[in-house]
């Protein structure tokens, strides 16, 4: 008599590269009219989480514009708002600035060097 052995296998779900669902896309979609309106949020590890300080100055800024907060934007889920040391009001997540890419134009694109796909 032969055995057969049947195994199921379930696949692990892929790493979740969406952008968190915490803050309002339209923030960014009126700032940079014109850009994707999915493209992912990043966190540059040069910031210092809670310090309210970029380490991307120009002309890393012009690359990674950084998700300022407009006046009647709310906070959503994990985000918050940041007030850097200038006065302006900037998202960020776990205390981590966020940015986005200015050629992204798919979930996921980007560098990951010393810049990382935002998870809440």
């Amino acid at each position: 008599m032969k055995l057969l052995t049947v195994a199921f296998l379930t696949a692990a779900p892929e790493e979740d590269v969406r952008p968190p669902q915490c803050c309002p896309r339209r923030n960014d979609r009126r700032r940079h009219a014109g850009r994707p309106q999915r493209h992912d949020r990043y966190v540059f590890g040069s910031d210092k989480a809670s310090s309210g300080k970029s380490a991307c100055n120009r002309p890393c800024v012009s690359n990674w514009p950084p998700l300022m907060v407009a006046e009647t934007d709310q906070p959503m889920g994990a985000c918050m708002s940041v007030t850097q040391n200038e006065g302006k009001k900037q998202w960020a997540i776990n205390g981590k600035l966020l940015y986005f890419w200015f050629k992204d134009s798919k979930a996921g694109d980007g560098f990951t060097n010393v810049w990382h796909v935002a998870k809440p």
